[in-house]
């Protein structure tokens, strides 16, 4: 299974440190690293990662654009502007919808995951759009690392469920301890070659 790492080559260390942000907050609220960087992609496509940012002639505020007749309604703009606050009201926002939190619960893929978070949590007026926007981001914001990496030739090739691979590992770990073993004792005369 991939797991998304952040690509911060494409992004200033200020825009690093929201990122960051975005990610201990969700953490925190028990969301996966999948459903988090679906959430990062969408900070991402809303305001670039700027706590600052305004849109809607006013009316969006923040890194997640949140609108005043929205998630952002009883806010003034300096909460919203506060990165923790908006943050943890897009995260309040995600749990109220089943939709995202059902897929959010079941799915590894950051692609499906930020185009579902855009369509039930930000509700742009162009779903489809935005939907396929937040796809694009993802592949721009995260590379994916396989989180079970290749095993050695002889390990591989006895499948990766433990049952089958512990084992090999076990024989492989006695093997090398035994080898040490014999050149330890032939460097001290004790075994004759």
């Amino acid at each position: 299974m991939a797991v998304p790492v952040l690509v911060t080559s494409r992004l200033s260390s200020a825009q690093v440190e929201i990122v960051r942000l975005i990610e201990r907050e969700f953490a925190s609220a028990g969301f996966s690293p999948y459903a988090t960087a679906a959430a990062v992609a969408n900070a991402y496509a809303e305001s670039r990662f700027n706590p600052a940012a305004i849109g809607d002639g006013g009316a969006s505020v923040g890194l997640f654009q949140l609108h005043e007749r929205g998630v952002g309604a009883g806010m003034s703009v300096a909460q919203r502007q506060d990165p923790v606050v908006n943050t943890r009201r897009i995260i309040d926002a995600a749990r109220r919808s089943s939709a995202f939190m059902s897929l959010a619960a079941s799915s590894t893929s950051v692609g499906d995951l930020a185009a579902a978070f855009s369509t039930y949590v930000e509700r742009p007026a162009d779903r489809l759009g935005a939907e396929t926007a937040r796809r694009g981001y993802v592949a721009y914001l995260y590379t994916f690392v396989d989180a079970f990496p290749s095993l050695p030739a002889p390990l591989a090739s006895a499948g990766r469920s433990t049952d089958r691979w512990l084992p090999a590992v076990g024989i492989a770990l006695a093997s090398i301890v035994i080898a040490l073993w014999i050149r330890r004792k032939r460097s001290q005369g004790m075994i004759v070659a």
